[in-house]
């Protein structure tokens, strides 16, 4: 069975895109406490600011990052910039998505 408390990320550097809120946050703050150093990424900068600040606020690393998913650009600047942060990248999770509003 799972015990949470034998999961650790210690070592690790997690790029989190949409963890602005919601099970993204959950993500982030998971692995933050799991030892992981964290890039919260979200379309909504200050979303992923109060993120980032929650996880260093108690005792974790994480940085918060502005990214479209959508945008080439932005992607390739997201991972630059984690890796610049942190020094490499061992974990993605693509949360960011959504769907179209309208029904078939």
């Amino acid at each position: 069975m799972f015990n949470p408390n034998d999961f650790t990320m210690s070592d690790q550097v997690a790029l989190i895109t949409g963890a602005g809120a919601g099970i993204g946050q959950a993500i982030a703050e998971t692995f933050a406490s799991a030892g992981a150093k964290v890039a919260v990424s979200d379309r909504n900068l200050d979303d992923a600011k109060q993120v980032a600040d929650g996880i260093n606020a108690n005792g974790g690393h994480a940085i918060a990052l502005q990214c479209d998913i959508t945008k080439q650009n932005e992607l390739e600047a997201v991972v630059s910039d984690t890796v610049a942060a942190f020094g490499s990248l061992t974990t993605l999770i693509n949360n960011a998505g959504g769907g179209s509003q309208e029904l078939a």
